[in-house]
């Protein structure tokens, strides 16, 4: 009996027993410790694989935004170019530019400029302007005529005014020739402009205000694209016809007489009205104007065009003009623009 314990007694190992059990445990721990890094290092590839997934879908959707994006720029550009080929040298204001060849050839005599491209039409028409008097610069007289070149009548507006200008009678029975303003330059002289200032800077007639050249550099926005147009049923001094365009603009009014010569439109005179006056509905009524179509519109003349309520007499022949006032709406002699428009065309 000596040999067994009782049941509360502790069992005494061998010692090589209990370095086994240490060492199975340790193995156990460093088992467990192991497999927990690889739970871990588990989760964390899978974490990663599908944050990897996760940005390469983003990759993916990113590239084929971009792959959208370069084909609608594609698109974009193709249209773009398509546009700018159907509207071959058309300004937004409906003039066509001049090409490397009009530039060339008009640059040869120093005295030309080209709006937008060596000078600016609202610069060009302050450079003559006396701010004091309202009036042209007293020595502009000597100097050399200077002249800049705006742009070519679009073919739109050409189609009309041809239409007008040939079934007028009084250019077919003074003149007997039909015309085509096609590629006609519209063009503005420092002689213009002179005669405009001192007539129209310091304005007296009822229902007008003064020429100045903040309105005075909208004329290439008025005859470019207008809202009335007419043929007047006078020629000029230089027996050409005199052609009329109307604008309203920023709250006023603009209507220009325009002389038509060796494929050059040169303002005689310039009128800047009230807007919304009687005497610009006047204008519009005795002057027989009809409204412009859309420029670049392939439409024909409509032979029942609307104008303004009846209203009196125009403006240039009313009953408060005075007779000094009348004097200044005398044209401009024609003799050297003639000359000077067949010299640079």
């Amino acid at each position: 009996m000596d040999k067994f314990k009782t049941k509360n007694s502790k069992i005494n190992l061998p010692v090589n027993t209990k370095t086994r059990e240490n060492s199975i445990k340790k193995q156990i721990m460093t088992d467990n410790t192991t497999l927990n890094e690889q739970i871990t290092q588990t989760r964390l590839s899978k974490q990663q694989n599908k944050a990897q997934k996760q940005l390469t879908n983003k990759v993916n959707e990113i590239d084929n935004k971009v792959s959208k994006l370069s084909d609608t720029s594609d698109t974009f550009a193709q249209d773009n170019k398509t546009v700018e080929k159907s509207q071959e040298n058309v300004l937004s204001n409906h003039l066509k530019q001049y090409n490397s060849e009009d530039i060339a050839r008009f640059s040869t005599n120093k005295s030309n400029l080209i709006n937008n491209v060596n000078g600016k039409l609202s610069e060009f028409v302050k450079k003559f302007y006396d701010p004091n008097t309202k009036k042209a610069k007293s020595k502009l007289a000597p100097i050399k005529t200077q002249k800049m070149f705006l742009g070519r009548i679009s073919d739109g507006l050409a189609k009309q005014i041809n239409t007008m200008l040939n079934n007028s009678k009084i250019i077919q029975e003074k003149l007997g020739k039909k015309y085509d303003v096609k590629n006609t330059n519209f063009v503005i002289s420092s002689n213009n402009i002179e005669h405009i200032y001192n007539h129209h800077g310091d304005e007296k007639i009822i229902g007008q205000i003064d020429v100045t050249p903040d309105n005075l550099s909208k004329y290439d926005e008025v005859v470019s694209n207008p809202d009335y147009i007419g043929v007047s049923n006078k020629l000029s001094r230089g027996n050409t016809p005199t052609l009329f365009f109307t604008k309203k603009i920023n709250g006023y009014s603009v209507a220009v007489e325009v002389l038509s010569s060796s494929k050059q439109m040169y303002p005689e005179t310039y009128y800047v009205f009230k807007s919304n006056s009687k005497e610009y509905a006047d204008f519009i009524k005795n002057n027989k104007l009809k409204k412009a179509w859309d420029v670049e519109s392939d439409d024909k003349v409509s032979s029942d065009i609307d104008v303004l309520d009846d209203t009196s007499a125009a403006f240039s022949i009313n009953d408060t003009t005075t007779k000094d006032q009348k004097s200044q709406i005398a044209p401009v002699s024609l003799n050297n623009m003639q000359q000077e428009a067949k010299n640079d065309t």
